[in-house]
């Protein structure tokens, strides 16, 4: 699993790839995000062409590091305070290559039958998830895109794992900043929250751009209620956190 901590520039050799398999459907000429992030996390899982995408990030944005270290840092402690609240099921979407500690050992620390699903898009990402959760019968892995929830939500995997008539934890945790406006991320997200009993939890965080003027939500936007907290970490990363049980503008 990677390590996320601060890794030399450069750390990777041009030879680590010749060695390393490719998952069927993969190729691995295109940049994935998911890998592009492992990367900034010193991970092993990705090939050439998502270092040299992720260096070309980093010359645009040298603190991308950073940002993917403080994103998983909420992400933990958004999981912990989940656990805390007494849940003991959680859906993480676009879940990315395994970072320890996941979701699932934050949750099982605390509540040792939590469930997790984890899901992804990319083909490296789930065959590392399924790999590493073989012998975790309360946590499962699957390959689906967000931008098709339905196909999720019914999933025989979701439907073993998955209670909606009980509170779950739902992360959206750098996810939708990849999605298109006119694929209706707000919409996504919908889809998913009608779902959750009281007493549910949402994290998500999405990066933005302070040359937009808006690297912070605005309280006035239905995604982002009063009860919400906003961290908005040195430089782009802004990250609303919704609780059902306070909703006052339900998404």
């Amino acid at each position: 699993m990677a390590n996320a901590t601060e890794p030399p520039d450069h750390w990777w050799h041009a030879d680590d790839d010749q060695d390393r398999p490719i998952p069927i459907g993969v190729d691995p000429t295109i940049p994935s995000p998911a890998r592009m992030y492992d990367y900034y996390l010193r991970g092993t899982a990705n090939y050439a062409a998502d270092r040299e995408a992720a260096e070309k990030a980093l010359s645009v944005v040298p603190s991308g590091r950073r940002i993917a270290r403080a994103n998983r840092y909420f992400m933990m402690r958004a999981v912990l305070a989940m656990a805390d609240q007494g849940i003991r099921q959680f859906i993480d979407l676009g879940t990315g290559i395994p970072t320890s500690p996941s979701v699932h050992e934050l949750a099982q620390a605390i509540h040792p039958n939590s469930s997790v699903l984890y899901v992804d898009n990319d083909a490296v990402v789930a065959a590392h998830n399924r790999a590493l959760l073989a012998t975790n019968e309360s946590v499962k892995a699957i390959q689906a895109d967000i931008r098709e929830p339905d196909s999720i939500l019914h999933s025989p995997e979701l439907q073993d794992l998955i209670d909606f008539s009980q509170p779950v934890g739902l992360l959206f945790v750098a996810v939708l900043h990849f999605i298109r406006n006119s694929e209706d991320p707000l919409g996504i997200v919908r889809t998913f929250t009608s779902r959750m009993a009281p007493g549910s939890y949402l994290a998500l965080s999405h990066i933005t751009s302070p040359r937009t003027g808006t690297a912070r939500p605005s309280r006035r936007d239905p995604m982002v209620p009063p009860s919400s907290d906003v961290h908005d970490p040195t430089t782009s990363l802004a990250v609303p956190s919704w609780d059902r049980s306070q909703d006052t503008a339900r998404p």
